[in-house]
């Protein structure tokens, strides 16, 4: 009997060990506990029990595409002497790296006693240097958040505080249209005619010719002009030559002639210049960009600024002002042109120049992209 009683103590052995393997991995775990499992006085699983669980929770899933998943102040830090204009962009990306367009950005300008907001727009503000220092830009979006550093530097020349520009003046009014084709059955030489034939203008004005040339059947013609403008340089300065037109301004009182010729053809326009009651002098006497030579990394943004002054140095306003870009649009991407200044973007590494002109006055600022 007691050489049963150790045969069957592996056997039950063995048993009991496939039994709670079985109830495993059915997930029977009160199975698996009957065999294994060390309880307390209470009936809790001790050994399973003390084991820690991970309560961290799961990450959220990231922002689908399309809903801003970043943003970005642009350019992150940037220096500028005082008197100088600069420009901080925010850029709102989703979960796919890709720009988006939203509303509801917000700019804080933590010290104002260092620069100044001049212009304001959705995704920009352009300000202009006044003190020597270093303040912040907060750009917030919703719950995203950047900042961009601007440092002023000092320099030479005081900014001075311009008033706002004023609008533009009116374009000059268009030429004339050219006389009307004579009807189809009335058969003419070929001729050339200006408009107009014979016009008065005031010491300051701006004037135009234009010249239309005329088949023989009365149609007009495509047909490149050749001017001769005489001894006008005293009465008259020329603005701009074309086949069809030249534009001019009155200088002084006198009349001018300017003929329009094509093969043997001519035709001839008068222009008699008066003087002004009380011709208003331009003081302009300087145009200054600002600053005169910048250098910019691919993918940043600047600004160049543009100030007229007089003999004696004085800032004048209000004053007509253009701007010039050339070749650029390789290198550069203008962005906003305004009356007195203009944004840009530095597209890839070689030099820019933008100029500024106010009538036959012009400065040149220098861009090198980096």
């Amino acid at each position: 009997m007691r050489m049963k009683a150790k045969w069957l103590t592996p056997v039950l052995w063995s048993v009991a060990i496939v039994g709670a393997a079985i109830a495993a991995a059915c997930g029977d775990g009160s199975a698996s506990r009957s065999v294994f499992s060390v309880l307390d006085s209470a009936g809790r699983d001790s050994v399973r029990d003390s084991v820690p669980r991970d309560t961290t929770p799961p990450p959220p899933p990231p922002p689908p595409p399309g809903h801003a998943a970043s943003l970005d102040a642009v350019p992150e830090s940037q220096q500028v002497a005082v008197g100088d204009s600069g420009v901080v962009w925010a850029i709102v990306r989703d979960s796919a790296g890709r720009e988006i367009e939203v509303s509801g950005i917000t700019f804080t300008l933590r010290d104002t006693t260092i620069v100044r907001n001049i212009s304001a727009g959705p995704y920009y503000r352009v300000f202009t240097a006044r003190h020597v220092g270093r303040t912040l830009y907060d750009v917030r979006y919703n719950t995203l958040a950047d900042t961009a550093v601007v440092i002023v530097v000092a320099d030479s020349t005081p900014p001075p505080p311009p008033p706002p520009p004023p609008p533009p003046p009116p374009p000059p009014p268009p030429p004339p249209p050219p006389p009307p084709p004579p009807p189809p059955d009335t058969v003419l030489a070929p001729r050339i005619v200006v408009s107009p034939r014979s016009q008065q203008l005031v010491v300051g004005d701006s004037g135009v010719v234009s010249a239309t040339v005329f088949d023989s059947a009365g149609h007009q013609i495509n047909a490149n002009v050749a001017w001769n403008l005489g001894d006008t340089n005293s009465v008259i300065r020329v603005g701009s030559v074309s086949p069809s037109r030249v534009s001019f301004v009155a200088i002084a009182p006198g009349r001018a002639v300017l003929i329009a010729r094509y093969r043997t053809l001519a035709d001839t326009a008068e222009v008699i210049v008066v003087q002004s009651p009380s011709p208003p002098p331009d003081p302009v006497t300087r145009i200054i960009v600002s600053p005169k030579s910048q250098e910019r990394v691919v993918g940043d943004s600047g600004v160049v600024s543009a100030t007229l002054r007089d003999a004696a140095g004085r800032d004048v306003w209000p004053g007509e002002i253009t701007w010039e870009s050339g070749d650029t649009s390789t290198v550069l991407h203008i962005r906003y042109v305004g009356s007195s200044w203009i944004v840009f973007d530095a597209l890839r590494s070689a030099t820019a120049r933008l100029i500024a002109h106010h009538r036959d006055l012009a400065d040149t600022a220098v861009v090198i992209v980096r």
